[in-house]
This record gives C-alpha cells, sequence and structure tokens, in this order.
C-alpha cells in the first residue's frame, strides 16, 4: 500500500498530506458549478482513503423557515466507491452520484430531520453560535448521535455573507477526536468548501433571476400587445355599437309585425338574436379594456362562496348537477375587492356547471395554504365535465381563447387578471372526470397600492 492509500499519522507528515490534498482539491471543487455534484465531491474527498480517511461524512442543509436541518447526503469510509485520481485534472463521475444516494448510509442520513433550536443538538448549536462543535461539549442525545453509533464527531457551520447555510458532520473511530492536526484541516477544508458551495448557489439564484427577468420581459411585451389590441378592440367596438342597435331595433320591429309561423318572422328573429349575442360580445370587450379601481376592504370568502352557491342552486338542479362542499371553518378574513372577487368564483362556478350540462358533480373546497411562503387561503372548483385537453391548459387564460360556441374567450382572463392584481395565483389542473380550477389569495396585501389597472 501506498503512502496516498493510507495517510502516515505523524504530525509532518500528515501536515504534508492535509496541504497536499487541500492543494490539490481546491482547483475542482472552485471548477465544480452543479452544487449537487459539488456536494458528492466534497464529502467523497474527507472520507476516501487517500483523502481525508475519515469514517463518516454527512451535510446538513439549513431550513430558516422551518427553524430545521435536513440530511442531503451521508458517505461513509467503506461506501464512497471512489479515490482521488493522479491527473492534476479531474472530475466526479456522474454514474457514481447515484450509487452513493443508493447506499443504506446516506438513506438514514437523507431521512434526518433536526431543529435549530438551542440546545437541542449539536448541530443547532454550531449554526446558532457559527463555530465548530464536536462531542466534547456535552449535549442531550439526538438521531445524528444514533446514526453515528456513539461515534465521536464534529460540526462544522458552512457559511456565506448572510448565515449558516449548511452544517458539515465529520466523525472517526478514533478517540479522542478530532485531534488538534484532524482540528486544523477540517477547518481549512471547510473554508474551501463554503466558498465553492457559495459559488454554486450565487451561480444559482443568477440563473434563476436571469429565467425570471426572461420570462417578466417576455409578459411585458404580451402585455404591450394585449394592450394595443384592447384599444383597438375598444375603438372597434365603440364603432360598432350605434349600427348594430339600429339593426336590432328594426329587427325588433319587423319581428313583432310579421307572423312568427311565417319566414320572414323566423328569419326577423334570427336576426334579433345575433344582433343582441353580438351587442353581449361587445359590452364584454369594453368592460374587459376599460380601466378598473379595486376598492379594498375587509371581507370573507365563506361567506361570498355562500351567496353564490346558494345562488346557483337552481342552476345545478335544472342540469342535474350534485354538490359537495369541503369548506373550511372560521377562515380568517381577506384584504380586496370583494365583488371582483365574487366576480371570479361566479364566472369559475358557471364555467363548471356549462361544462356538465347532462348533469355531474361539482366539488367546490377551502382550506388555508401558503402562497410564496405566506400564508393564504385556497379554493377549488372541480367539475366532472370530462376535463380540458391538454394542449390547450397553456392558452386557458389568453383573452379571447374559447373552447365555447358562444364564448367571447374573456371570462378567465378577466379572472386572472383580477387575481394578479390581488397578489394571488389561479391555476387549472385535469383530474380523472374533469377540470379543477385552484384559486390562492394571500391574507395580506402588499403595502403598496398598485392603484388603477388594466385588464390588457
Amino acid at each position: 500500500m501506498t503512502s496516498e492509500e493510507h495517510p502516515p499519522q505523524d504530525s509532518l507528515h500528515l501536515l504534508d498530506h492535509t496541504l497536499g490534498l487541500l492543494h490539490k482539491s481546491a482547483p475542482a471543487l472552485m471548477a465544480t458549478e452543479e452544487l449537487d455534484t459539488l456536494v458528492h465531491l466534497c464529502l467523497s474527498l474527507l472520507v476516501t482513503p487517500n483523502g481525508g480517511n475519515f469514517q463518516n461524512a454527512i451535510l446538513l442543509m439549513v431550513n430558516p423557515r422551518a427553524h430545521s436541518m435536513q440530511g442531503i447526503l451521508g458517505l461513509n469510509r467503506n461506501s464512497v466507491g471512489w479515490t482521488i485520481p493522479a491527473a492534476d485534472h479531474w472530475e466526479f463521475p456522474p454514474e457514481l452520484e447515484q450509487e452513493q444516494h443508493e447506499t443504506d448510509f446516506c438513506q438514514k442520513a437523507q431521512h434526518l430531520r433536526l431543529s435549530c433550536a438551542p440546545g437541542d443538538n449539536r448541530a443547532a448549536l454550531a449554526v446558532l453560535e457559527q463555530r465548530a462543535v464536536s462531542t466534547a461539549e456535552s449535549m442531550p442525545e439526538s438521531d445524528l448521535d444514533r446514526l453515528l453509533d456513539g461515534r465521536d464527531y464534529i460540526c462544522l457551520p458552512l457559511q456565506d455573507w448572510e448565515r449558516a447555510f449548511a452544517v458539515l458532520v465529520v466523525s472517526n473511530d478514533s478517540t479522542p477526536f478530532p485531534n488538534e492536526a484532524q482540528r486544523r484541516f477540517l477547518q481549512l477544508f471547510r473554508h474551501h468548501a463554503q466558498l465553492a458551495m457559495t459559488k454554486c448557489r450565487l451561480l444559482q439564484k443568477v440563473e434563476a433571476s436571469r429565467q425570471d427577468l426572461n420570462a417578466f420581459e417576455e409578459r411585458l411585451i404580451q402585455q404591450e400587445k394585449l394592450a394595443t389590441i384592447g384599444e383597438m378592440a375598444a375603438s372597434l367596438a365603440h364603432e360598432l355599437r350605434n349600427p348594430l342597435m339600429a339593426v336590432g331595433g328594426f329587427a325588433a320591429l319587423l319581428q313583432r309585425q310579421l307572423e312568427p309561423e311565417s319566414q320572414a318572422g323566423e328569419y326577423a328573429g334570427i336576426i334579433t338574436r345575433e344582433i343582441q349575442r353580438l351587442e353581449k360580445l361587445l359590452n364584454n370587450i369594453l368592460d374587459f379594456s376599460k380601466e378598473q379601481i379595486a376598492c379594498v376592504e375587509d371581507y370573507r370568502l365563506d361567506s361570498l362562496l355562500a351567496d353564490i352557491l346558494e345562488l346557483e342552486l337552481p342552476t345545478m338542479l335544472g342540469r342535474g348537477v350534485t354538490l359537495d362542499t369541503e369548506l373550511a371553518h372560521k377562515l380568517p378574513p381577506l384584504k380586496g375587492d370583494s365583488q371582483q372577487i365574487r366576480q371570479v368564483l361566479l364566472n369559475l362556478i358557471r364555467n363548471a356547471l356549462q361544462a356538465m350540462s347532462g348533469g355531474g358533480n361539482l366539488t367546490v373546497r377551502s382550506h388555508l395554504s401558503r402562497l410564496r411562503g405566506e400564508p393564504s387561503l385556497c379554493v377549488e372548483v372541480e367539475d366532472t365535465g370530462g376535463g380540458i385537453p391538454t394542449n390547450l391548459l397553456r392558452n386557458i387564460f389568453n383573452p379571447f381563447f374559447t373552447t365555447k360556441e358562444e364564448g367571447t374567450g374573456l371570462g378567465l382572463s378577466v379572472c386572472h387578471r383580477i387575481i394578479e392584481h390581488h397578489h394571488g395565483v389561479i391555476e387549472v389542473v385535469n383530474k380523472e372526470h374533469g377540470a379543477c380550477f385552484k384559486l390562492h389569495l394571500p391574507l395580506h396585501l402588499a403595502k403598496a397600492d398598485p392603484g388603477p389597472w388594466h385588464r390588457f
């Protein structure tokens, strides 16, 4: 066996091996851009026989919102499956990542859930006090102690410019652990690892920001196009409205003067009905394109739902639709324009009923939820009308897009704009027998009032 396979334990050779390992691994750590691969590489360097040669290495990621830590990866000396190559430039084998995930020790490490509460465990203490914490400090036994079978270990927090984002846990069979030389090596390695991981996390944030910026740019372009279309539609609607009203009025006058059973009377009736449909379309276009002011007030979602369901009950009975409700009790009040939210809920329920012209089941649910990490209320309207074709789902909220023969294609687009203005989210998913629209509304609106808004 070479000295690299089993590092010498005397201090001079150990120092030489440590410096050589750090010098050799630093370029590889900084060159790795994928965070998952970097984590595998860091832990493999610690446990591989010609590397750190420690018994176990575990990485815990800190979840500040949940005040907890989650096991991400765990490796031990016997299952690492990798040794440092002799070449100066090397990469971590992609296929080995999956193999390491499937080891028994890694599976147990990934099930670790540790609290960040003070005094709960050593990893939490390392995060809270931003320092290395070893088993030399007495604390109650935790799941981490049980996973490591009572071995001595040390917890090293990995920090960026804001806080500790992860904890590196390293254990060994030697007692006591760590000795001074091992502690120095781990502190140096920790600096390399946290610098490389911070770089990867920054790259991820930059890429996410770039994608958000591109999406925002696309939305702005789309909004500009829609605004232009809206202005043209509104102008055209105004021009067409007067002659249509005149034609409709004369057609209605003729219908009254002609015999209903005559062919001329039938034609006059058709003209009257079609003119009424065109007038309704023009009114919808004008309503859709005009500026609308939101009246912010406190309102209760459960009261709105109760009123709307009572209003639509005769229609349900007439269509042979049964109603199931799963409504949470004592929901907190919301802030917003209750009339606009009423319009959205009424539109969704009526659309569901129209999709079940031959009967079916309407299910309305309400419950507390989370939206962008903040508390919210969720309303679900689910029908058994067969659902929406998958290729049409992405267009369902676009203006003038409709699957109905007599639809204007504006109802869902209006709903989408109203919910956006209330800082909420509306989405649709296909279920087994139909479609389900989900409406998420935050409990608290943003402090800055967006003021007047256009539906385009």
